[in-house]
This record gives structure tokens, C-alpha cells and sequence, in this order.
């Protein structure tokens, strides 16, 4: 019976908590959790290895998931209570994933090899189900470096909390390590905690939005660190989604011609400022509308992560003064000077497929 109450409470937690982050929620999670801890610590035999293990997973879970967030390789929404450290609602789901070992998950306390399989298919799994599903975790492209660390730090993850379910003498050592490391990143988290979510702006008429825009400067994409001539083309579907083209010659003005396909699906009641653009599924990066000009004529698409950005016009060129307002604004969100990168531009250009 204590497998079943251990597992269908797991998923009852793991639900909760993500759909209330979805709707910018988070107590409706962090309650679930306590109650699931709560009746398993009341049911435990040894409380106080089962909070020791669950003290580490919280260590455990605020290193990688932070990690993660100061590589640029995800972003978190809702970010409380800093932006620059695992949010407590995925603090949350480590603790309701630990207490598994002593129940749902017990037979892998002796099984290391199956639950760094366990750890490395499943944890990465979990994320791309957050992010798909209800947008909470969004990912920097290419798409396949942060799922291998989720892979790498999962599969580390999972054995080492099944070792520690099993031996709990060996706790108080690696939980004092673990503490201090958690404690130097929030330490450092509460430092950079200057640098709140960008704020999109207030309202964004699709329809004047549509179109094309030359993209004058950006901190690029791997793709894209080499673009001349880049240009995003927007057109507005049926359904509401955006169906988006991104066009760019390669290393030179008559280089190989590039086009990336993606779909933007505009987030509900943001004002049409928040998207998630999907280039390939189930993935849908996060995408700002932080600044717009009023004419429609210049905008800055950025992400919290402050990992790319992107200053585009309805021109191939703009004045000096213009460029440097714009790439003032960037800098201004928290973005590296040093990064940003002015795109060659230069039009017409010979051979250019009919848009």
C-alpha cells in the first residue's frame, strides 16, 4: 500500500506544483509537497535519516538547477524568489522526488546502475514535460546541450540520493559539503539578485507586428554567429500562432542562403509581449517583446536568461544615434556589451529568393 501512496502522491505533487507555476502560483505546490513529506515522515522509521535526505536533495537540486540557470542554459518562470537561483517550486518537486527512495523507488537504493539510467532518461524528460506542457522551464538553443547536462547531473543525482536513502550514517559528512556549496550559490544568488525578469511591454498589435524585420544587431545562437543579411519574417496563422522564418547568408553577403522554420505560440494574457517559439517539438524557448517603438519601425526581443538577443528594425539600416539608444537598452536589461554583435546588412542583394 506504501508504494502506491508513495508513487500516485509523487505524481499528485509533480502536477501540482507545475500547473500552479504555469499560472504564476506557488504555494498551491509548496502545500501539496509538505502534505506528501508530511505523511511520509509521519510513516517513517527513521525520521531522521528521511530528513537528512531530504535536506540534501534540496542541496542537491539547488546546485544543479542553479548551475543550469547561470550557464544560460535554462530559465525558470516563475523565478521567486531570485532570479538568479533555483526557484522554490523546483525545490519543491526535489524534495517530494527524494522521499521515493524510501517507498515507490526503494528498489533502486541497490540498483546504482539502473538509476543513473533512471536519473539520466528521466530527469531530462521531466523538464521537457514542464516546459512543453506549461512553459515553466524554457531552454537556450541548441536544444541538445542543456538536455546533457540534465542528463549528466540526473544521472549523477538519482544513485547518489539512493546510496543516501540506504546509508544514512554517511549523511551528516556529504550533507555539511553539500550545505556549503548551496550556501556559496546563494551567497553569490542574493549578490546578482539585481537583475529581476525583463518586462515585456505593455501591448503588442499582432497584426502591425507581422512582417519583416531586418536584424541590425544580436547576441546570437550558435546558428547565427556568422549571419550577414539576416532577416525574421513573421505571418500570422488562422489559430493565432506565428509562423516565423529566419533567413541569413553564412560567412558572407553571397554566402550559402540559411532558413530557420519555427512557430511562435503567444502566451495568454501577456499582451501579445510573451511568447514561446517552437522550433522543433516539444520545445518553446522563451521569447520577450521588451521594447517596441511606437511606429512599429524598431524592437528588442530578449529572454531572462540574458543569454540572446535580438535588435531589429523594419529598415536594413538605422541612424547611429538610433543603434546606439537601442543597444543602450539592452545593456540596461542586464545583457554583456562585450557580446553584442552589429550584422552586416547590405541590400539589395543579388539572388534573393521572393519573400
Amino acid at each position: 500500500m506504501s508504494f502506491w501512496i508513495s508513487l500516485i502522491g509523487y505524481q499528485l505533487a509533480w502536477f501540482t506544483t507545475v500547473i500552479s507555476a504555469a499560472h504564476g502560483l506557488i504555494w498551491p505546490g509548496v502545500v501539496i509537497v509538505t502534505l506528501y513529506a508530511s505523511q511520509q515522515l509521519l510513516r517513517s522509521v527513521d525520521r531522521k535519516a528521511e530528513l537528512a535526505l531530504v535536506a540534501m536533495a534540496v542541496m542537491l537540486g539547488l546546485i544543479l538547477d542553479t548551475l543550469l540557470l547561470r550557464m544560460g542554459l535554462i530559465s525558470y518562470s516563475p523565478a521567486w524568489p531570485l532570479p538568479t537561483l533555483a526557484p522554490v517550486w523546483i525545490l519543491a518537486l526535489w524534495i517530494a522526488f527524494s522521499l521515493t527512495f524510501t517507498q515507490s523507488l526503494r528498489y533502486l537504493q541497490t540498483r546504482p546502475l539502473m538509476a543513473t539510467l533512471l536519473g539520466s532518461i528521466g530527469g531530462p524528460l521531466a523538464y521537457l514535460g514542464a516546459a512543453s506542457g506549461w512553459h515553466v522551464v524554457s531552454f537556450s538553443q541548441p536544444i541538445w546541450l542543456p538536455l546533457l547536462w540534465l542528463a549528466i547531473g540526473w544521472g549523477l543525482a538519482t544513485p547518489l540520493l539512493g546510496r543516501l536513502a540506504r546509508s544514512a550514517s554517511r549523511a551528516p559528512q556529504l550533507l555539511t559539503a553539500l550545505l556549503a556549496c548551496g550556501f556559496a550559490l546563494t551567497v553569490h544568488g542574493a549578490d546578482g539578485a539585481s537583475r529581476p525578469p525583463i518586462k515585456p511591454v505593455t501591448e503588442v498589435d499582432l497584426s502591425r507586428f507581422m512582417g519583416d524585420w531586418y536584424v541590425i544587431a544580436t547576441i546570437p545562437t550558435i546558428f547565427e554567429r556568422s549571419a550577414y543579411n539576416a532577416v525574421e519574417t513573421y505571418r500570422l496563422q488562422p489559430y493565432g500562432e506565428v509562423a516565423t522564418s529566419f533567413r541569413f547568408r553564412k560567412d558572407s553577403y553571397d554566402g550559402p542562403l540559411k532558413v530557420i522554420h519555427s512557430t511562435g505560440f503567444v502566451k495568454a494574457r501577456s499582451g501579445n509581449a510573451l511568447w514561446g517559439v517552437q522550433v522543433f517539438w516539444p520545445i518553446k524557448a522563451q521569447y520577450i517583446v521588451a521594447y517596441l517603438k511606437e511606429d512599429y519601425s524598431q524592437t528588442i526581443v530578449a529572454r531572462d536568461a540574458r543569454d540572446y538577443t535580438w535588435i531589429m528594425a523594419r529598415t536594413s539600416s538605422i541612424s547611429q544615434i538610433d543603434y546606439d539608444a537601442l543597444v543602450a537598452r539592452v545593456i540596461a536589461m542586464g545583457y554583456p556589451a562585450s557580446k553584442i554583435r552589429k550584422v552586416p546588412q547590405a541590400w539589395p542583394e543579388p539572388n534573393t529568393p521572393g519573400r
